[in-house]
């Protein structure tokens, strides 16, 4: 219920050391690109002059896949991310790693508030 809505790239999370403090290297993104997410399990995602719209679905295991019926610049795709974090107004996605042991940026949404 919580992904239902729109949501803007704001920048991302490298992967850090087990010394650092997490969320010590994050990387704001200016204009980032808006996703929105339909309760009919549609999805359309638009940045600077890129479109891409189809079905979206989530897993029991916070996988998040994205069948793509249409995009601008090419072939559609399907692609699949975790989310690791998920609120009312924080989206985290990540890659879903093959072994488990992958590194991989977090790429960080945060829900845009309409009036």
């Amino acid at each position: 219920e919580n992904l239902i809505g729109s949501w803007q790239y704001v920048g991302y999370f490298t992967p850090y050391d087990i010394s650092q403090t997490p969320g010590a290297n994050f990387y704001p993104i200016a204009n980032g690109g808006i996703t929105n997410y339909y309760s009919n399990a549609f999805f359309d995602h638009a940045v600077e002059n890129k479109t891409f719209s189809g079905k979206f679905s989530v897993s029991s295991n916070s996988i998040l896949t994205f069948k793509e019926l249409f995009s601008s610049i090419g072939a559609p795709q399907t692609n699949k991310v975790k989310i690791v974090t998920l609120t009312e107004n924080v989206l985290e996605l990540s890659c879903v790693s093959a072994n488990g042991f992958e590194a991989c940026d977090i790429q960080r949404y945060e829900k845009i508030v309409t009036p």
